[in-house]
């Protein structure tokens, strides 16, 4: 920040929010399977996943499956997310670090 209080350059303080959560979203991925692996033992053999309109249980998963599934899903997500970034062109690119950049400015 200058002396102002505006942002020096916005484009840099977009790019090092990006890599800072970089750090963090797989950190709290982990520490979900973590938790995950803490409680498995606890769980019944089948867990319910997926309930129908009355709320009442309609499919199933095997514990170490359903304590897996939610992490796994979660990084695949985030790997996705990032390589898009970078799959974009890079008139796409500099048009979402712009609106990301006016966004945090309000």
């Amino acid at each position: 920040m200058t002396r102002s209080g505006a942002r020096a350059n916005p484009q840099e303080d977009v790019t090092f929010r990006f890599r800072w959560l970089d750090g963090v979203s797989p950190g709290l991925v982990g520490l979900t399977a973590a938790m995950g692996a803490l409680v498995r033992d606890r769980l019944p053999e089948r867990v319910a996943t997926h309930f129908d309109l009355d709320g009442a249980p309609n499919g199933w998963m095997d514990r170490t499956v359903a304590v897996l599934f939610m992490p796994v899903v979660a990084l695949v997500l985030w790997a996705v997310i990032r390589v898009s970034y970078h799959l974009m062109p890079e008139e796409r690119r500099r048009q979402t670090n712009e609106a990301g950049s006016r966004s945090s400015r309000r």
